[in-house]
């Protein structure tokens, strides 16, 4: 296969996953590597292309190839993509914005935490955005590439500095009970009593549960939980987005998780394009990471059942 091939195989809008194109690019690393970053120069350049309402993957491709690569050319290139405000991030990859985006900012950063910083402490980007790169920096952390103390200051410095709004520190204090959050109890102490945390994703009991977990346990949960891209195949291959799996006559899809769902919106109207699944492991619709849990408990579903 040549090159140009590989890359018309990702390019393809046909509604299936490109696994062909996909193994050949992974093959080809050092020879496709260009062409990639290329993809994303193209996106910061002019997104318009990939914001059409035929749905294109060659840009998330792209992103989750050079990740896997841990391709650190294409770091800052992401944080320029995603320094966007508005709803620009989701309009140009979707959910992968809450289900992927830190998990690739950490693949391609080699642990450098400079360009995930400047995307949290960036006001005008998306809120969405600047909760995915501190999960980057917890996925640093998660793999030993960054150290937990060094995340643990970081927090203690966010609680201080960013504006003191419930969407802002919610997500950060979060990042505190995926860490374990002994040292930083008196800030969330604080913002809970300022009633700056949004209870609906979580509520003191939370803080107290992760607390009684125990520092070793939580760590545990932690590198379990936040990983970096090791297999652009299976990031990608089973979303239900994809023809081939909308159209599967099983039912069974092992290690499939409702929250992983992908759905991509339409940059005129913002509603989801028609990607509605013929099956599913229960008869819920896709639940994000950051939206309430449909058992009913009011946890946030990564909290919850999507653990």
């Amino acid at each position: 296969m040549e090159l140009q091939q590989v890359l018309d195989g990702l390019g393809k809008t046909d509604g299936h996953y490109a696994r062909e194109a996909v193994s050949e690019a992974i093959l080809r690393r050092d020879e496709i590597t260009p062409a990639l970053l290329n993809i994303l120069e193209n996106v910061l350049q002019d997104p318009t292309p990939y914001l059409e309402d035929e749905p294109r993957f060659d840009h998330i491709y792209a992103m989750f190839l050079l990740a896997q690569f841990r391709e650190a050319r294409a770091y800052p290139l992401l944080v320029k993509i995603f320094s966007a405000p508005g709803e620009f991030a989701f309009d140009l990859i979707g959910d992968t914005v809450t289900e992927s985006l830190g998990q690739i900012l950490a693949s391609v950063s080699r642990g450098e935490t400079s360009g995930m910083a400047a995307l949290i402490e960036n006001e005008e980007a998306n809120e969405y955005v600047r909760a995915a790169a501190l999960t980057g920096l917890t996925t640093l952390v998660s793999c030993g590439e960054l150290s937990r103390d060094e995340l643990v200051q970081y927090l203690r410095k966010l609680f201080r500095t960013l504006p003191r709004t419930p969407e802002v520190m919610t997500w950060v204090a979060d990042a505190c009970l995926d860490l374990w959050p002994g040292e930083l109890k008196d800030e969330l102490q604080q913002v809970f009593e300022d009633q700056l945390i949004d209870t609906f994703t979580f509520d003191w009991d939370d803080v107290k549960r992760s607390l009684a977990l125990g520092l070793d346990a939580s760590m545990a949960r932690l590198r379990n939980r936040y990983k970096l891209v090791t297999d652009v195949h299976k990031e990608m291959s089973w979303w239900y987005c994809f023809l081939e799996n909308r159209q599967r006559p099983d039912r069974d899809l092992p290690n499939y998780r409702v929250d992983q769902v992908y759905s991509m919106k339409s940059p005129k109207n913002g509603d989801a394009l028609p990607f509605e699944p013929i099956f599913a492991p229960a008869p819920t619709p896709k639940i994000g990471r950051n939206q309430p849990c449909t058992c009913g408990s009011g946890k946030k579903f990564k909290k919850c059942c999507g653990t």
